[in-house]
């Protein structure tokens, strides 16, 4: 059941038991009011009749009285008046053909008010008087009959005045809805109207201001996101080139690997504190080395340097080539290579660098 309907059912059903508590309540009063009017009309026409009764009973004179009890049976609210003498002989009667009859042998005996007619301390006859009861039961079955008319047509307007509220509460509830689906669909454009100072209104207020925030933090997400698809393209394009010069520089390396081993001298590198990190064949000959084993170790452990002449054991050559900062030198040298017997080699030196003139080895 659709949220509209539901309100107005709500709205309908409290209505009609609001309405349902008043009819009732205003239709005792009204009933309550109905039975004093007609106690206190019985009352007079019963104080009037005992008055004219008495009078009659004593003049003995019934003629006028009998013209009084027809004007008074005109009242739709008595229907019979009878008037007995001590004989209970009807003297006057609303009803013509009962005069000079038995008041006991008249029917509806126990329908009628029977008052005694008093001359002082004496009964002088009797007054028997049928009111209409049917007329205060029409009155309140009119009365009745009015107010359900009134309450149908009261929840009537009710009902239509529920059916409206419930329109207009769920038709911003339904735009409200709307937006959020488009939201929920990706738009962030949507807006809902926030105008007044009810819950409805805030609502609208704080949903318009949740968008705006969304808006802006898919924006700095769409920005960050291009940084990062722009910072990837340049890191692969960075990553290329260094694979470019990796590439290159390994081309560079063999070419100077496969010179080096092709030339007839014997050729060992270091790094800059003296590390081996390539010999030729012709110096793993000269020296007598396993290459593996001699890769990475100190140079001064392979072999030592000593003067030709008075052999006299010289430092390390990676000193010497640091302390003529590169410059390349070279001259006879006796290498004593431990368990082999020294050998007279002509000895060069030289830095090894790279293309911004550093020193690599």
């Amino acid at each position: 059941c659709s949220l509209k309907y539901r309100i107005a059912i709500t709205i309908f059903l409290l209505e009609l038991i609001v309405m349902a508590v008043v009819l009732r309540v205003t239709i005792s009063y009204i009933g309550d009011e109905m039975r004093a009017e007609f106690s206190a009309a019985h009352s007079v026409v019963q104080t009037l009749l005992i008055d004219m009764s008495e009078v009659a009973l004593i003049t003995d004179d019934f003629v006028e009285f009998q013209g009084r009890v027809a004007v008074i049976v005109g009242d739709p609210k008595v229907d019979t008046v009878l008037l007995a003498d001590l004989n209970e002989r009807v003297v006057v009667s609303s009803d013509l053909e009962l005069i000079g009859a038995q008041i006991s042998s008249i029917p509806g005996k126990d329908e009628r008010l029977v008052l005694p007619v008093m001359f002082g301390k004496q009964k002088a006859g009797q007054l028997e008087i049928q009111f209409n009861t049917e007329l205060l039961a029409e009155k309140l079955s009119d009365a009745q009959i009015l107010g359900a008319i009134i309450a149908l047509v009261g929840m009537v307007i009710v009902a239509m005045v529920s059916l409206l509220m419930g329109y207009l509460l769920t038709k911003r509830l339904q735009l409200m809805i709307s937006a959020a689906t488009s939201v929920a669909q990706g738009s962030l454009t949507v807006k809902v109207p926030a105008s007044g100072n009810d819950e409805l209104g805030r609502l609208g207020s704080v949903f318009n201001s949740m968008v705006s925030k969304l808006r802006q933090q898919v924006g700095e997400l769409k920005d960050q996101k291009q940084y990062l698809q722009d910072s990837n393209v340049a890191l692969s394009s960075e990553v290329s080139l260094k694979k470019v010069a990796e590439e290159s520089l390994r081309q560079e390396k063999e070419k100077v690997h496969v010179t080096l081993e092709a030339l007839g001298d014997g050729v060992i590198t270091t790094d800059l504190e003296g590390y081996v990190d390539y010999l030729n064949p012709v110096a793993i000959k000269i020296l007598n080395v396993i290459y593996s084993e001699v890769l990475g170790q100190p140079l001064d452990r392979i072999y030592q340097r000593s003067d030709l002449v008075t052999h006299v054991s010289l430092r390390s050559v990676v000193l010497d080539c640091l302390e003529e900062k590169g410059q390349a030198s070279s001259g006879d040298v006796l290498l004593n290579i431990g368990t082999h017997d020294d050998v007279v080699v002509q000895e060069s030196d030289a830095a090894i660098k790279d293309d911004h003139g550093n020193g690599i080895g």
